[in-house]
């Protein structure tokens, strides 16, 4: 029931957004719910509208990459042409906020 929920407030959310003009992205957020971009993909998919798109958070892909044994630049391909932005946030495995800025060892993909 939760996720039909989800599902018709998004399809609203979205239809609302149309007749305002504006452009709504689902955040990956730190909850399996939708915590990689796959996953916000096949809500855009679903809800098939050009007004709802994805807004990655790096630091939240790169976690659920490392606890799923994904590929970040993979999970990022999924949501080819629907990505509107992305941000950048430090993190370490398991640890999704509250990180002070350059504590962080940097490692790449």
């Amino acid at each position: 029931m939760t996720q039909e929920n989800f599902a018709r407030n998004l399809s609203l959310s979205a239809a609302m957004a149309a007749r305002e003009g504006v452009v709504l992205d689902i955040e990956t957020m730190e909850t399996e719910f939708i915590d990689t971009v796959e996953k916000a993909a096949a809500w855009v998919k679903i809800i098939n509208s050009p007004y709802l798109q994805i807004y990655p958070d790096i630091g939240n892909i790169t976690n659920a990459s490392a606890k799923y044994g994904t590929d970040v630049l993979s999970d990022l391909a999924a949501g080819r042409g629907h990505l509107a932005a992305m941000h950048l946030k430090e993190t370490v495995p398991g640890i999704f906020q509250y990180k002070s800025f350059g504590t962080t060892q940097l490692t790449a993909f």
